[in-house]
Order: C-alpha cells, then structure tokens, then sequence
C-alpha cells in the first residue's frame, strides 16, 4: 500500500538530435537549445549537453551579458582534456526547460573560447538523460521527489 501520497506528474521533455554530415560520416549532435534567464528577458542559447562534463560551464563574457557579477565568487582552475589549466569563477545560472525555471551551479571561464557546456552538476539529479539514437532525440524525464530521497 502507498501511504506517501500523490505522485507528481514526471516532466519529459524531448530534443532533436541533429545530424552532422562529416568526412567520417554522419555524426548526431548532443546540442540542446535552452532559454538562459537575464534581465532583459531570456536569451536562446544552443548548449552541448556533456554527460563528461561536471559542471556546466560559459566564457566569462556571458556572466556580463546574464547579469551576474562574479566578484567575490569563488575562483579556481580547471582542466579539460586538453590538460592546460584555465580560471574559471563559480556562479549559478537560471535556465527554463518545459515552462519551469531551474537554477544549475556554472562556472565562466576565463577563455573566451569555451563552448556553451552543459553539465551533470544540478541537471542529471533531476533528470535522467538519455540519448535515443533510433528515434534521434536526447530525452530528459524528472526523477520523482521519492526517487531521490530514496537515495
């Protein structure tokens, strides 16, 4: 018997995965397009949705253009795959996704270019993510409440 109430609705929400044509092949792009929050309203950006990347991360030149000011946010260095070491400042960027808004930790780094990354931090906790290639779409469907407190 369930004595824990009702259930929220599951959130699935569905991207096309575009197709690349390459000199290898066709290649699927795991790019989503989002609405990142700022204050003059939202602005759509085309992320890379990185299941390898921690956290999700923009050049530095976005916090202005978001209106965040990253004084006296914490500083760090971070590695890629390239090895090489960049700056980066930690913050929190708000995103809307299916009508909600969803704030995900960020960092902006001090290269101007680096890509718009989308990482595991904040989103895969609510979000199991697969990436459908029969049907060629990546799938984000919510992870109940219960499902977390269960872990």
């Amino acid at each position: 018997m369930n004595t824990s109430g009702p259930r929220a609705a599951s959130v699935r929400i569905e991207f096309p995965l575009r197709e690349i044509r390459t000199e290898f092949g066709i290649l699927l792009d795991p790019s989503i397009e989002l609405s990142l929050k700022s204050p003059g309203g939202y602005l759509r950006v085309r992320f890379l949705l990185d299941s390898g990347a921690d956290f999700t991360i923009l050049p530095r030149s976005a916090a202005l253009q978001l209106g965040i000011n990253l004084t006296g946010s914490r500083e760090m260095i971070i590695t890629g795959i390239e090895g090489a070491g960049v700056r980066a400042w930690l913050s929190e960027i708000t995103v809307r996704m299916a009508d909600s808004e969803m704030t995900l930790p960020c960092l902006f780094s001090s290269n101007e270019k680096t890509p718009y990354v989308l990482g595991r931090m904040g989103l895969f906790q609510r979000f199991n993510v697969a990436f459908d290639n029969r049907r060629k779409k990546i799938v984000l469907e919510s992870i109940s409440m219960e499902a977390q407190d269960e872990s």
